[in-house]
């Protein structure tokens, strides 16, 4: 579907078999204690020429949530002089029981802004982008997390990059999982649990995953371990 507003769904179960294309708009999604699966295509609220995308915002009382397709948020094309535009946030949230989030192969989010147009302007701010289960369990499977700040023009700045916060326990299904965030900003935080593992950054460092919240740096490649905290310098 296509829609020119906000679009909001709410009901006890949500399967979307088509995917949602709202340019700037906010895409609101509540289910309730069965869940919900994105199954037919991305939900794309990337924003029109001059115009900053659109939140993806993704609520279930309780029960889980199946991403199977992309989520992009992107800043809309800079087509003149000016600022580049801002990514808009994604959120999926689980505020209770025992609901899991899983993104199946291939679907990835991206939030980034967009390079500024001309003069000394900065470039577009990335969305924030916020995964958090309640204590439950996130899966990702050859997951790319893309949130980086738009180029600026000339003597302009790089948008800041949008912080990535995982609240919970990360399971790295399969192959590498790709966080990005560029050279501005955008902190990537991991919530510990009972276990650690390993992750390796763009230096080449390894970090064992100790039990507290720690931070990342701005591009890291992780391998498929169980996820649970990082402490790297940036």
């Amino acid at each position: 579907m296509t829609s020119t507003a906000t679009v909001d769904f709410t009901a006890a179960v949500i399967d979307l078999d088509a995917g949602i294309t709202a340019a700037g708009q906010l895409v609101e999604l509540n289910a309730g204690a069965n869940g919900l699966t994105l199954d037919g295509a991305a939900i794309t609220t990337t924003g029109a020429a001059e115009a900053n995308g659109g939140a993806i915002d993704i609520v279930s009382a309780s029960g889980s949530v199946l991403i199977n397709q992309s989520l992009v948020a992107s800043g809309g094309a800079e087509t003149g002089g000016n600022a580049g535009q801002a990514g808009g946030a994604v959120t999926i949230s689980i505020n209770g029981g025992s609901g899991v989030i899983t993104f199946a192969s291939a679907a990835d989010i991206t939030t980034s802004g967009v390079a500024a147009g001309g003069g000394s302007t900065d470039g577009g701010a990335a969305g924030l982008v916020t995964l958090n289960t309640n204590n439950a369990a996130i899966t990702l499977n050859d997951t790319t997390i893309t949130a980086v700040g738009g180029a600026g023009a000339s003597g302009g700045a790089q948008g800041a990059g949008g912080a990535v916060t995982l609240s919970d326990a990360v399971t790295l299904a399969s192959n590498t999982v790709t966080i990005t965030t560029g050279a501005t900003a955008g902190a990537t935080a991991f919530r510990s649990e009972e276990h650690t593992s390993e992750l390796q950054s763009r230096r080449n460092l390894v970090c064992r995953l100790l039990l507290e919240t720690k931070h990342i740096p701005s591009h890291s490649l992780l391998s498929p371990h169980t996820l649970l905290s990082s402490s790297l310098p940036l």
